[in-house]
This record gives C-alpha cells, sequence and structure tokens, in this order.
C-alpha cells in the first residue's frame, strides 16, 4: 500500500507542477515549477502497529469484515478496515 499512496502523490504532484507551470505561462510570467518527493521513516517497532486507529477504505458487508478478521486484520470501525497508526520522523529519528 506504501508503495501506491508514494506514486498517487508523485503522480499528483507532477500533475499540480505541469498546471502551475502552464498557469504561469498563460499569464507571462517565466518561472520554473518543481516537484519535491520526500519520504519519511517509520518506526517498524512504534506501540502504534499493536493498536490500529486509523480507517482506511469502504465499508464491508458482515461477512467481508468477518473474513477479513480471520486474516488477522482488524475491522472493528463501521466494518472498514483499521492499519495501524504511526507517528512520523523526518529528522532521521523517530518520535
Amino acid at each position: 500500500m506504501s508503495l501506491c499512496g508514494a506514486m498517487s502523490e508523485g503522480y499528483i504532484g507532477y500533475d499540480l507542477q505541469n498546471a502551475i507551470r502552464t498557469e504561469l505561462l498563460d499569464r507571462g510570467i517565466f518561472k520554473p515549477v518543481s516537484t519535491i518527493i520526500t519520504q519519511v521513516r517509520v518506526d517498524p517497532f512504534d506501540k502504534a502497529f499493536n493498536h490500529p486507529t486509523k480507517v482506511i477504505g469502504r465499508v464491508m458487508t458482515r461477512e467481508e469484515a468477518d473474513a477479513e478478521e480471520e486474516k488477522g486484520k482488524s475491522c472493528r470501525t463501521g466494518r472498514r478496515r483499521i492499519p495501524p497508526y504511526h507517528r512520523f520522523s523526518t529528522a532521521g529519528r523517530y518520535l
């Protein structure tokens, strides 16, 4: 899933960059526009992984939620998957 998120963010940045560049050129402004892509470190031992809180995805039927629970995935809130929440660090240290 992280790869999908990274690709989506990269594509969004690229599209925004092109749209802003086009708009600037249409207004006679000749300035470069750039997209900056960053990465975030996540502590794989963060205790929050044991107690996920953030819901994602569509609402499942009771049967689908039960099947996900049998796989060990949490579906407690409105029958939606709940991945772990973690604290981000951009300075090379975990928060």
